[in-house]
């Protein structure tokens, strides 16, 4: 890659909020501190009625619905690629959590995550399958985030080798960049994968998952900043790394306008993080613009590390509130920062690995896998020790994963196209799945989770500071 070592180990900190955000957890890297006592906001301030408390966790809740196609006496045809009279066939891809291991970019193995997948899509086989089809996983693919040849040569063998219908999995991390050779250059439809907004944008084939895209955190954490009148005197300086600068200026900023919320000015970091010394010599004239602005507010649509870096060494932290939309960057700003001293650094959150765990219809799923795999004691968030086995982590994207295919290929009709997946998918509306209570799925909405709330960076949390819930988890559903 070549990389210097501080430059990689940055990186891999990154690496591991990225795989931390996969696995549904609220703080990256699985903190224990995820069942931190909920911050409410001031007495004085009211939410706007418009957002919702999410759905009741307890454990007797039923399921929700699965979504069935209605009755038809049309045949079943080969309708498009990897579509038999009999036979839905599929790919997965999964991360190679042994060479984590490997490498410490992890503490935990997410245990035999084929054996996972194969429960759950077994489960749905024996009910039936979907439309009268079989779901056919013709390859399950193991790849290393930090290794984008080895990524494209999955890519290939899945979407070339095998033209299935469907990608289940995708890529995360540095390896996030070839999503494209499976939605655009091999016009496969996916569901995994990030979800980024130019990827997206380009892609010619179907393109979903689980979690929300970019943009609809983005619009989340404002929504809940203003719903829970946090922006009230809010005059914000958005200050953007690069690579972010098309959710500050497409996303973030006109929402900011329609709210009626300020801008006192913005500025780009031009130096990418890695190169430390370069990015607080940049940061120089962006601080003289921010303290001439008037703003009392920092907004940061991509890193974290540089800005908060600089701002303890000017001593102006404390004069700003500071909203970060990346809850992975602040849960691993690094340690050029002094991680004590920048408590109040509010993002975005999710479910956290407790709250995704105890989800009645996660338990259900896990119900299926254990029934499966008796042998396999799969431990709560609390319970797994470093070097064990995190077999909930593999759960908590998996079930919900899967949960989604499912939704998808029943809404495409018995003889499921790109068109009829797509438009299946346009109309799905809100549901729920494992872990996720609040989802939908609309025109231009490929990501599902609308479950957020806001999280807040305490000192005082854990070993050396973590990322902690400030509100309830509410429903954002557009």
């Amino acid at each position: 890659m070549n990389q210097s070592v501080d430059r990689s180990r940055h990186f891999n900190r990154w690496l591991i909020g990225v795989v931390a955000a996969f696995a549904l957890l609220a703080t990256a890297c699985g903190s224990s501190n995820d069942s931190a006592t909920t911050v409410e906001p001031s007495s004085t301030t009211t939410a706007a009625p418009a957002t919702t408390s999410a759905p009741s966790t307890d454990a007797t809740t039923t399921a929700a619905p699965a979504t069935t196609a209605p009755p038809t006496d049309e045949p079943r045809t080969a309708s498009f690629k990897g579509v038999t009279e009999d036979t839905i066939k599929i790919a997965v891809s999964y991360l190679d959590f042994d060479k984590l291991q490997e490498l410490d970019l992890s503490p935990n193995g997410w245990g035999d995550q084929e054996l996972v997948y194969r429960a759950l899509i077994d489960d749905i086989n024996a009910q039936g399958g979907i439309n009268g089809r079989q779901i056919e996983v013709v390859t399950y693919e193991s790849y290393s985030p930090v290794d984008p040849v080895e990524a494209d040569e999955v890519c290939v063998r899945m979407t070339q080798d095998h033209e299935v219908f469907l990608v289940l999995g995708g890529f995360l991390g540095p390896t996030d960049k070839v999503n494209p050779c499976i939605v655009t250059l091999n016009d496969t439809a996916l569901v995994g994968g990030a979800l980024k907004p130019e990827a997206v944008a380009d892609a010619t084939a179907p393109w979903f998952d689980f979690r929300p895209e970019e943009k609809s955190q983005a619009l989340a954490l404002i929504d809940l900043l203003d719903q829970t009148g946090r922006t009230a005197d809010a005059d914000v300086f958005i200050l953007t790394l690069t690579g972010a600068e098309a959710l500050a200026d497409d996303v973030l900023e006109p929402r900011l306008d329609e709210l009626g919320i300020p801008v006192a000015g913005t500025a780009v970091l031009s130096i990418p993080d890695g190169d430390p010394a370069a990015q607080d010599d940049a940061m120089q004239p962006i601080i003289a613009r921010l303290q001439a602005s008037g703003a009392n507010t920092i907004l940061l649509p991509g890193g974290v590390s540089a800005v908060l870096r600089n701002l303890l060494a000017a001593d102006i932290f404390d004069e700003y509130d500071i909203w970060a939309f990346a809850n992975d960057h602040v849960a691993n700003m690094g340690e050029s920062v002094d991680q004590t001293k920048v408590g109040g650094v509010i993002t975005i959150g999710r479910l956290s690995a407790t709250e995704t765990f105890d989800d009645p219809l996660m338990v259900q799923c896990r119900a299926v896998f254990t029934e499966a795999n008796p042998s396999v004691d799969v431990k709560s968030p609390d319970e797994v020790l470093e070097g064990e086995d995190a077999w909930y982590q593999a759960l908590g994207s998996y079930c919900s994963r899967v949960a989604l295919m499912k939704e998808l290929l029943t809404a495409a009709g018995v003889n499921p196209t790109y068109d009829t997946l797509q438009a299946g998918a346009d109309s799905i509306g809100e549901f729920s799945m494992p872990g996720v209570p609040n989802a939908s799925l609309a025109p231009g909405k490929p990501g599902a989770d609308d479950s957020f709330r806001l999280s807040v960076w305490d000192p005082t949390a854990g070993e050396r500071g973590d990322v902690v819930p400030l509100t309830e988890i509410l429903d954002v559903t557009p």
